[in-house]
């Protein structure tokens, strides 16, 4: 007679059949089956094993086993809790030995990236300014600035020292897509109002 523990294996094979079949179509790891160097790590065997799957947590999205996510999660903040597990989409992007995973908008760490990339694109050879918020207190970056220093992030972005800092060190005090809002108002008043027609 088949006891439970005989039976456990089938119906946990039942539950990673989406996660394997998904998988088995994820453009990546197709890419991966044909190089030769990273073939034997993809193999079907082992995805049938370890099926990698999408672990999406409040603030951020995991490519990789269920257990690869939870490790992951515990050595990041702000990623709140877990939402769901889904099968792998067609174009989710792997990496062949590393597990990869996407920050939502709504993560404050992209948010402040957001914000420091931003200011570092308009403000171009003078980017050193934003390295310099990052590395020193407020009172320390103001006392440090040249004047030329303050009109560039005055004309450039439109922001005293003091707030300048701030954004640089605190984005996500603007919040989900602070970046953006911030951007078209910065173009507005530099370049006037967008019309619509």
């Amino acid at each position: 007679m088949e006891s439970e523990n005989d039976r456990q294996p089938e119906s946990s094979s039942i539950l990673r059949q989406p996660f394997i079949e998904a998988a088995n179509q994820n453009h990546s790891i197709l890419e991966f089956r044909a190089d030769p160097k990273w073939a034997p790590i993809w193999k079907e065997e082992n995805i049938v094993q370890r099926p990698p799957m999408r672990v999406e947590f409040e603030h951020a999205v995991v490519f990789g086993t269920l257990g690869e996510a939870l490790s992951m999660r515990r050595g990041k903040s702000g990623w709140g809790n877990l939402l769901r597990i889904e099968p792998l989409r067609p174009d989710d992007v792997l990496h062949p030995t590393r597990i990869v995973y996407q920050l939502k908008a709504t993560n404050k760490l992209r948010q402040r990236w957001e914000f420091r990339d931003s200011f570092r694109n308009v403000l171009g050879k003078d980017r050193r300014l934003v390295t310099l918020a990052m590395q020193l207190k407020k009172s320390d970056f103001v006392e440090r600035l040249t004047a030329e220093d303050i009109r560039i992030i005055q004309r450039k972005l439109d922001l005293e020292p003091g707030a300048f800092w701030r954004a640089v060190r605190k984005g996500d005090e603007y919040g989900t897509d602070g970046i953006h809002a911030f951007m078209q108002r910065l173009e507005e008043r530099t370049k006037g109002y967008r019309l619509q027609f």
